[in-house]
């Protein structure tokens, strides 16, 4: 069986995102870019269940779906979804000493995670998750 080219290039897959989200945030470095996706990623971990985290993170890249369950405690409380201001302003207060996101660009961060998917596998995940994941990656 060859190696999958989810893992062969899952370097460079997510080296394109950070130099995208440094980019469409005026960030200097990787580091912070990487702090900007991190916050994204358990704003919306935030909002679902177990079941549900795990069927999202199979939509994901290689290293963006390690991202998305590192850390994670199942059976932590989940949030209720809420609109893009209130994302915009949780996601800038996790790490917040190390989260340079300037405000009001969550929905482009969101927007270059969503374009690192795979299109169908994405809209497949959203189609098995609650209603308000469409507002949230909408691009």
């Amino acid at each position: 069986m060859t190696v999958p080219q989810d893992y062969t290039r899952a370097g460079q897959v997510f080296d394109k995102l950070l130099t995208d989200v440094a980019d469409v945030c005026g960030l200097g470095t990787r580091h912070q870019a990487y702090a900007v996706v991190y916050a994204v990623l358990r704003v919306f971990r935030r909002r679902l269940d177990a079941e549900q985290i795990l069927i999202f993170a199979d939509c994901l890249p290689a290293l963006l779906r390690a991202m998305f369950v590192n850390d994670w405690l199942p059976g932590e409380e989940t949030k209720p979804f809420a609109t893009l201001e209130e994302y915009d302003r949780e996601a800038r207060l996790i790490r917040q000493h190390h989260n340079l996101m300037p405000e009001g660009s969550f929905k482009n961060v969101a927007t270059l995670i969503r374009l690192q998917c795979v299109p169908i596998a994405f809209e497949d995940a959203l189609k098995r998750l609650p209603s308000g994941v469409t507002d949230f990656w909408k691009g």
